[in-house]
């Protein structure tokens, strides 16, 4: 028979593997939506100037033939201009065949802003990747984490203003990066009572040994 201290040992090790488990499961139920962060430099128009946003990206958004409407917005600056908002109206996922040559790309915005009946107002992003390549996709289908810069051969953004449908502002350059948020996990509320009450057990066995002997 073990000794008691390796049965505790052994108690401890399987505490410690299970609250790794559930907090495995509970960063996986709560994988969406994921903040999108991105950024680029402006080489023709506003040239210079750096471009920096965010926007929310959920993988269970509906859609298909790699089509997804969506109502995220994208939150940027350009230079010193800061607050500017745009829609990303739909995410845009062609998967190429490799083997033929077909590229893959991906494209999140448009071109024109918001419509309010007489003009266009507002500011219009668009972000395009392309992969000449044809494997930065498996499918047509919106992935859990969209692929980064380095799977593609040429990333572009371009930001357009309007007032009155008058543009002002025509500016694009490279996406240099393109990646989630990472912010801290917080433990499930289970997790800390989870873990005192196996503790808890391994001691009053250590107890319920040592009254024995």
């Amino acid at each position: 028979m073990y000794p008691v201290w390796h049965r505790v040992l052994i108690l401890v090790r399987f505490c410690l593997m299970s609250t790794a488990c559930l907090a495995v499961c509970d960063v996986a139920a709560n994988a969406s939506p994921v903040t999108y962060q991105f950024s680029g430099t402006v080489q023709f128009g506003s040239t210079g100037q750096a471009l920096v946003g965010t926007f929310d990206y959920d993988p269970a958004t509906p859609g298909s033939g790699g089509v997804f409407p969506t109502a995220a917005v994208f939150h940027f600056s350009l230079g010193s201009t800061t607050g500017l908002t745009a829609l990303v109206e739909s995410i845009h996922i062609t998967n190429g065949e490799a083997l033929l040559g077909d590229p893959d790309r991906l494209s999140l915005g448009g071109t024109l802003p918001a419509f309010d009946g007489t003009f266009f107002n507002g500011y219009a992003l668009s972000l395009e990747f392309f992969d000449p390549t044809g494997t930065a996709f498996n499918s047509d289908v919106l992935p859990l984490v969209l692929p980064p810069p380095s799977a593609f051969g040429t990333t572009t953004f371009l930001v357009r203003g309007f007032i009155a449908s008058i543009e002002f502002e025509h500016s694009s350059g490279p996406v240099d990066s393109f990646a989630p948020q990472v912010a801290a996990t917080p433990l499930p509320a289970a997790l800390p009572l989870f873990t005192t009450g196996l503790c808890g057990l391994g001691f009053l066995m250590y107890r319920r040994h040592r009254r024995l002997a």
